[in-house]
């Protein structure tokens, strides 16, 4: 038989062991909640944001590009640029306007030389410069003959660029005439348009 303090010996480390057990027993019960409210959390926020981020755009959501109009003398270097390249006439007098033709909210820059030696009975030649994202550059696209006033702008388009709609003298006759783009530019003489009846409505800006 043990003695009494063997016997009291025992029994607290008996005691000491069981509470062991059950503080951890009481740490799991605690500490697995917690963690699983934790993960709740972060599967819900993560559906929030899916949600928030797959949202389709409205319309009232979508801003308009801004339209972007040249400045400076962009133009000009651009046309100092092509005559260097395509021409020895003495005048190279000239009248400038911007429209955006290919609906790319930077302004287009038709030219209209008024030279005499771009100029002739049945017309002069008209320019046309596409303007490069910031408007501040162009590159040449079409150079069109035997043009004459008035000149406009039409709404309807040929792939992608608005017609032209210009008077042209042929065959002794002056007519107006529509010119499409082709993809690359524009006819290189008026007289190639696309013979419009007379008095017909246009509907479109007057470039000149």
């Amino acid at each position: 038989m043990p003695d009494r303090k063997q016997f009291f010996l025992l029994s607290a480390t008996l005691l000491i062991a069981m509470n062991r057990q059950r503080v951890r027993t009481l740490r799991i019960r605690t500490v697995m909640p917690c963690r699983r409210w934790l993960v709740c959390c972060l599967w819900i926020s993560g559906l929030v944001f899916v949600a928030a981020c797959s949202r389709p755009v409205s319309v009232e959501d979508a801003q308009p590009a801004e339209r972007v109009i040249p400045a400076g003398s962009g133009v000009v270097d651009a046309l100092n640029d092509y005559l260097q390249q395509n021409s020895f006439a003495q005048d190279n007098s000239f009248s400038e306007t911007y429209i955006d033709l290919d609906n790319d909210q930077v302004d287009d820059a038709l030219v209209l030389m008024q030279g005499l030696d771009w100029c002739s009975i049945r017309g002069c030649t008209l320019l046309i410069f596409r303007g490069l994202p910031g408007g501040q550059y162009f590159e040449f696209i079409s150079a069109i003959e035997k043009v004459r006033e008035p000149i406009w702008v039409s709404e309807e388009r040929t792939l992608g660029w608005r017609d032209l709609v210009v008077s042209t003298q042929s065959k002794q006759q002056f007519r107006d005439v529509r010119l499409g783009f082709d993809g690359q530019g524009y006819p290189e003489s008026a007289i190639a348009g696309t013979v419009l009846p007379a008095l017909s409505d246009i509907t479109g800006d007057r470039a000149f």
